[in-house]
């Protein structure tokens, strides 16, 4: 595999994660802020978290790739277990399939929902974390 730009890569990887979620509207953000005022429907944001990489020779190492998927929209407590099924079949289908060379190897929701911001904003908010790996020349 060719030598490539690591930043580039993660920023790759979460542009076309946003684009297989098209159909959701999905939106990549760099630093996104939650306006309660603005939120008058579902929001799924895709963020480039982190990438780290360990070395597995001299001339290869293995590189991870982190993204996250929110899914915010206004909600009460009844609403949270058909939420809580959109959040998963937003991410749950992302494991195993590749991205620019990278393979999913995980999917964890943390939270699986904000319990802080439904009791006292009216807010559903789920975070699903996409771990990415793939080996690169060193």
């Amino acid at each position: 595999m060719s030598e490539i730009n690591q930043t580039s890569q993660l920023i790759a990887i979460a542009k076309a994660v946003t684009d297989s979620l098209a159909e959701y509207d999905a939106e990549l953000a760099f630093a996104p802020e939650i306006s309660l005022a603005e939120l008058s429907a579902r929001r799924v944001v895709v963020v480039p978290l982190s990438q780290k990489y360990e070395p597995v020779s001299r001339s290869e190492q293995d590189a991870t790739y982190q993204i996250q998927i929110g899914v915010m929209c206004r909600a009460k407590e009844e609403n949270v277990p058909e939420l809580l099924a959109l959040a998963e079949r937003i991410a749950l289908p992302f494991q195993l399939r590749t991205f620019c060379d990278a393979t999913c190897t995980k999917v964890e929701f943390n939270p699986i929902y904000a319990a802080e911001y439904l009791r006292g904003k009216s807010l559903f908010y789920s975070v699903a974390t996409l771990t990415f790996e793939q080996e690169v020349e060193s």
